[in-house]
């Protein structure tokens, strides 16, 4: 199929206040609304199951539908494929472990990933959301302050922080400085240790993110747990 010259844009967001002025629009609003205008005058909009945790999800699907809408793939055949949408293993991956429930989200991590992730997670239900963040690697000469970036993101928005890998100061001192309790911040030296601590301290009403670079090996607090 030919492109066509003007933009095709794509939106996710709780509500469409405004369109571009130039260009097609491809929107999905919340979870249950998808909105296709042609730029042209013509506008549809259809009812949708978003199963995928988060919103920058919710925007890499919106980007999806607008790029097969714009290679000439029918809106109708695209409807039926989006309630069974699933990300990757060790993405955001659901796990019950030790009677305690997790989200494995360990596959790797950058600062602007670990914030989405941690935004996702603040809006699971649960008595107390407990993170663990094992570290970012490969940041260079930005690592230090983009810990401490993402412990302030992680303030407001869990009830516990275990912190571990070599910038795991930082990551405490980002959320101690916009926060957090510090009798709500463990420092852990090895994964075997936050296991225990999740053992010891985690209820069955609870929810735990794991989140951390593929260095920092935090599948071992999944053996460990799954061990109980």
């Amino acid at each position: 199929a030919s492109l066509s010259s003007a933009p095709r844009w794509f939106y996710s967001g709780d509500e469409l206040s405004r369109r571009p002025e130039r260009g097609a629009l491809c929107a999905i609003t919340g979870r249950t609304r998808l909105v296709v205008d042609d730029g042209d005058g013509a506008r549809a909009e259809y009812d949708i199951d978003v199963r995928l945790p988060g919103a920058h999800n919710r925007a890499n699907l919106a980007a999806a539908i607008a790029a097969a809408i714009e290679l000439g793939v029918p809106v109708e055949a695209l409807l039926g494929a989006i309630p069974s949408l699933s990300l990757p293993k060790g993405r955001f991956e659901r796990l019950t472990l030790a009677g305690t429930n997790v989200i494995y989200d360990a596959y790797n991590a950058s600062a602007t990933g670990t914030m989405a992730s941690l935004d996702a997670f603040s809006d699971e239900p649960s008595a107390r959301r407990i993170v663990v963040l094992g570290g970012m690697a490969e940041l260079g000469g930005e690592s230090e302050a983009l810990h401490e970036r993402v412990g302030a993101h992680a303030a407001a928005r869990v009830d516990w922080l275990l912190a571990g890998g070599p910038f795991a100061t930082a990551t405490i001192r980002g959320a101690k400085n916009a926060g957090l309790p510090a009798e709500h911040i463990v420092e852990y030296e090895t994964n075997r240790d936050a296991a225990a601590w999740i053992r010891e301290h985690a209820r069955g009403d609870d929810l735990v993110l794991l989140k951390g670079s593929r260095a920092y090996r935090l599948e071992e607090i999944v053996e460990e747990l799954r061990r109980s």
